[in-house]
């Protein structure tokens, strides 16, 4: 398991969300450990389901990087 800070995001919920909804990829938002700029990533799966999250929420970041560069 990882807890990262995610750079120029004060609140992970929405980036879990948007995971889950368009993904079908799971990470628990940081609000739940008072922690909201970071995301807790397990890896309790198969090789290829873990590399298939982490390829999935990469893409999602780098969806980001344009918006969190202007905050």
């Amino acid at each position: 398991m990882v807890f990262p800070r995610i750079p120029g995001v004060r609140d992970t919920r929405q980036l879990a969300s948007d995971l889950m909804e368009n993904h079908r990829t799971a990470v628990v938002p940081g609000a739940f450990f008072d922690a909201p700029d970071h995301i807790r990533i397990a890896f309790g799966a198969d090789a290829t389901t873990v590399s298939a999250g982490l390829t999935a929420l990469g893409h999602v970041l780098d969806a980001m990087r344009p918006v969190l560069r202007r905050s």
